[in-house]
């Protein structure tokens, strides 16, 4: 976008363009990152069936209040190559004690741009509403690009949250930075904010356990997203929340999306900043950026 700006635009294009730059770098801020691998991604390929979607949309939710979802691609869904992404964002309910829901709001894919255009990208808007008659994400933007079905473009992303939502089938790198953290504290020193990678492996075989299994009193300050539990006999569902403590840091993620045969590559986004000491706190649910450190500890109810 960067570049695009300083090719020669006209005023109007240029003046849009760091309008929807800044609205979109705000959004992937502000969310919690999901990256697919290329086998997952062929894997959504084969789900993006609209009937079998929309009869599954009792099951479809949001992994988190705010969720960007990005992937490298060249064919089939979505026309284009290089690197795409979805920015869903859940609707505002005006509860206190629901304020915002899991399962309605608003879709934006971002697309490459079209070949010779001096706009980096493309935009395709839409509105989900997993609950409601009929397709249970659709797009209204689509007039004009080439090769977007709005319905299963709609299935495709449904499909993504499927596999994203796939019950305790992942893999959270080990890290403690709790010993570090209480020798700051000792001294009066801030935290450390971290960041870290948790891999949601969709073939892993066996989903693991429900419940928690590791006490979180001495744990950093991290977020927990969308799952579904069995208690008392009952599926529920846990709305996405911070667990932890911040004085023992702040610990971000990048959620990666595999299966056993995927291999490193560019399409996990780079290598995570490295730790950095955490001055001021804020709310990681409202981060700035990753260079960026949060600066004020998320409040209450989002549990």
């Amino acid at each position: 976008m960067q570049a695009a700006l300083s090719t020669g635009l006209s005023p109007s294009l240029a003046r849009d363009l760091r309008d929807v730059a800044r609205s979109l770098t705000d959004g992937i801020a502000r969310s919690q990152r999901f990256v697919l691998s290329p086998l997952s991604k062929a894997a959504i390929d084969d789900l993006a069936d609209p009937k079998i979607l929309n009869a599954s949309r009792d099951y479809l939710f949001l992994p988190a209040e705010r969720v960007w979802i990005e992937w490298h691609d060249d064919r089939i869904i979505f026309p284009g190559a290089g690197r795409m992404g979805v920015l869903l964002e859940a609707a505002h309910t005006f509860r206190p004690d629901l304020p915002y829901s899991l399962t309605m709001g608003r879709a934006s894919v971002y697309l490459p741009g079209a070949p010779g255009s001096p706009v980096p990208f493309r935009q395709i808007a839409g509105l989900f509403d997993f609950p409601a008659e009929g397709s249970a994400l659709r797009f209204k933007d689509v007039v004009g690009i080439e090769g977007v079905d709005e319905d299963i473009a709609g299935a495709w992303v449904c499909a993504a949250l499927c596999l994203i939502n796939t019950p305790r089938i992942a893999d959270v790198r080990p890290h403690d930075h709790s010993k570090l953290n209480r020798a700051r504290q000792r001294k009066g020193k801030p935290p450390v904010l971290d960041w870290g990678e948790v891999h949601i492996r969709i073939d892993a075989g066996t989903p693991g356990r429900g419940d928690q299994i590791s006490p979180t009193e001495h744990r950093a300050l991290h977020h927990v997203r969308t799952h579904l539990r069995i208690r008392m006999g009952h599926v529920e569902l846990v709305r996405p929340h911070w667990r932890g403590d911040p004085q023992y840091g702040v610990r971000l993620h990048r959620h990666v999306v595999t299966r056993a045969e995927d291999e490193p590559g560019s399409w996990k986004g780079g290598p995570l900043p490295a730790p950095r000491v955490l001055h001021e706190m804020e709310d990681p649910a409202e981060a700035v950026p990753e260079d960026e450190a949060p600066r004020t500890r998320p409040g209450p109810g989002c549990g």
